[in-house]
Order: C-alpha cells, then sequence, then structure tokens
C-alpha cells in the first residue's frame, strides 16, 4: 500500500537474511496483500491453513486453556479488562487463572461483535473481565483447577521472581565467572545497515574457548519491545548503537528483568563486550538522593503494598526505589508505583 514499494526489493532483502522466497526457489512463501483494498487476503489466509496442515500445527480444545494477552485497559465499569487469544485449550466461564503475578476468575467474556460467550476454542479472541489488576501486553493466562491451586502457583512465582537468572549485566558476569553460561547472546539494533553488519561481524569474533557471542537477532531502527521480550525469553543483552531507546522500551526492559546497553563509539561497545565475556567488567552504580519524607500515617497495609501519607522534608519524591529508616537505622527499601 504504501507509494513506491517494491516487492522484489523486500524479497531481496528476506533472501539476505536467509529466508529465500518460493518463487526464488527457496521454501519461504510470500503473499503479496493489501489491508487497504484487500487484494491477496484470501491467498494469504489459504497459505495459512496449508503451512498449519503441512506442519500439523494442532490445539487440543479438550485441555485447560492457556491464552496470551494481546491488549488491556481499566474499564470504569468494569474493571481491569484483557484482550486475549486463545493459544490451547478451551477458555469457559468461570475459569480460575493466574496471569503474571496475579490470578482471578473469567466473569464474562465478550467477542469481537460484542456478543457474550460462554466458551472460546483454541486462536480465538476475546475480551475478558475477571482480572484483580490490568495484566500486561504479552501476559500468559493459564488455566488452573482451583483459586487455591492459583495461589499456591502465586507464591511460588513470587519466590522465583528474588532467584531469576535474568538481572542484567552483574548476573552476565557473575554467571560467566563461574562458568554457568557457555553463551553470551545478544540483540543488535544499530542505525544503518552497514553499522549492523560491522557489529555483528566483530561481535563473532569476540569468542573466546569457553564462551561463544552469538547475535540471535540484528536489525537496523529503534529498540522495540519485541526486542525487549525475545531478549527476556533467550536471556540476551541488548546493544543499540546510535539508535533510541524510548523511556516505555526501557520501563519494559526493567520490567522484564532486560538490560539494553546503549554506544555511540563501536571500539566502547567491544571493549565493554570482551569485558562482560571475561568477567572483568563491573558495572559502575552511582546513587543519588532525591529528597526525604517523613511519614505520617498508614492508610492501608498488606503483604507487599502500603499506602501512606507523608510531608517532604527536603527535596522531591518521584516514583522512584527509596530506602525506609528509623532514627539511624534501616528498616527496608521498596519502590513508590504511585504518588
Amino acid at each position: 500500500d504504501k507509494e513506491g514499494a517494491d516487492p522484489d526489493r523486500v524479497k531481496g532483502e528476506l533472501a539476505a537474511h536467509d529466508l529465500q522466497p518460493e518463487d526464488w526457489g527457496g521454501k519461504v512463501p510470500v503473499v503479496l496483500c493489501s489491508a487497504v483494498t484487500g487484494q491477496g487476503l484470501s491467498d494469504l489466509l489459504d497459505h495459512i491453513l496449508l503451512l498449519a496442515e503441512i506442519l500439523h500445527l494442532q490445539a487440543n480444545p479438550a485441555r485447560r486453556a492457556i491464552a496470551t494477552v494481546i491488549e488491556s485497559h481499566l474499564d470504569t465499569a468494569h474493571g481491569p479488562l484483557g484482550t486475549v487469544i486463545v493459544n490451547t485449550g478451551t477458555l469457559h466461564i468461570g475459569d480460575s487463572f493466574i496471569c503474571g503475578k496475579t490470578s482471578g476468575r473469567v466473569r464474562a467474556m465478550i467477542d469481537a461483535s460484542g456478543e457474550r460467550v460462554q466458551e472460546v476454542p483454541p486462536s480465538g479472541a476475546v475480551r475478558v473481565s475477571g482480572f484483580s489488576v490490568v495484566p500486561d501486553t504479552g501476559d500468559i493466562v493459564r488455566i488452573v483447577a482451583s483459586e487455591r491451586e492459583a495461589r499456591a502457583l502465586l507464591e511460588g512465582v513470587e519466590r522465583g521472581v528474588e532467584s531469576t537468572e535474568r538481572h542484567g549485566l552483574t548476573d552476565f558476569v557473575s554467571r560467566l565467572t563461574e562458568g554457568k553460561l557457555t553463551q553470551l547472546k545478544v540483540i543488535v539494533k544499530a542505525d544503518a545497515q552497514g553499522s549492523l553488519e560491522a557489529i555483528q561481524g566483530s561481535l563473532e569474533k569476540q569468542s573466546t574457548g569457553e564462551v561463544i557471542t552469538k547475535v540471535i537477532h540484528g536489525g537496523v531502527g529503534a529498540v522495540t519491545e519485541s526486542d525487549v521480550m525475545l531478549a527476556a525469553a533467550s536471556g540476551a543483552l541488548i546493544i543499540a548503537f546510535h539508535t533510541p531507546v524510548s523511556v516505555s522500551i526501557i520501563k519494559t526492559a526493567e520490567a522484564q528483568h532486560v538490560r539494553i546497553r546503549e554506544y555511540e563509539v563501536i571500539y566502547a561497545l567491544l571493549e565493554d563486550i570482551a569485558g562482560i565475556i571475561q568477567g572483568l567488567l563491573v558495572p559502575e552504580e552511582e546513587e543519588k538522593v532525591l529528597g526525604h519524607l517523613e511519614v505520617k500515617g498508614v492508610f492501608f497495609m498488606k503483604k507487599n503494598e502500603q499506602i501512606i501519607g507523608g510531608r517532604v522534608t527536603d527535596g522531591v519524591a518521584k516514583r522512584v526505589t527509596f530506602r525506609l529508616h528509623r532514627a539511624d537505622k534501616m528498616l527496608g527499601q521498596g519502590k513508590i508505583t504511585s504518588l
């Protein structure tokens, strides 16, 4: 649909990434289609069905459902809502589920036509109400037998968060030093194709006898949410060379325990990677005190959250981490989630 679009050029770029189109003698089907005119959409659906049949991509509708959140928001009337696609199994009204670090029960489901439905088969999309908090895009909804099982699984998740292996650069260094990591996986985003190729070629030469540097994905342009999700799933480090990293992407990376390193000079990039492999690079951390707040009252308290009232005695209060002191003794630390 874009003016001046050249399908043959796109095919050539695919072939450069070892994705050889079928009409060029390869195995990758390429379907020319238009979202504006509708041209080729029926061919696209036919190709998807054909590949699903050839590759035996089948879901079991009789098992407990597993779904993926693709959109979410807070509705003033219905509370937290999440739009999900069912990956496998069948989703029913009344099913108990866990999603991320929370649990819930399916109270209502509304399809794309606005109709209420009682069950959703594999590959179906539906808007679900019953979440205790607004889920994040990409969260997995897993149906469990009961609310008791959901609570037990969530307790295990909370314990596992503290011991997760995705703790960023410091963890990379310690795991490499201890010999627990034999591959340093890297995702590279650069400002130009030439820079990308140069960085990928140089990184492949950084491998040692004990550790191999592997670029699992490279691309031109800004770091995206899909890059962060890929890094989280594979335990990779993201390198951004002369390319922007937005605030929303930084927040997503923090939530997924993914480390993003930004560089302007290729030599500094290669020196850091070499240092990581050798277990010699220790990240420098600088702490800055923004202000102090004196607690005046506690309005609400539960296991992992408190709502307090207080007076800022100096500086400013922001949504950042804090330390709690009583007299000269530190009692603990946490993070301000809202003000």
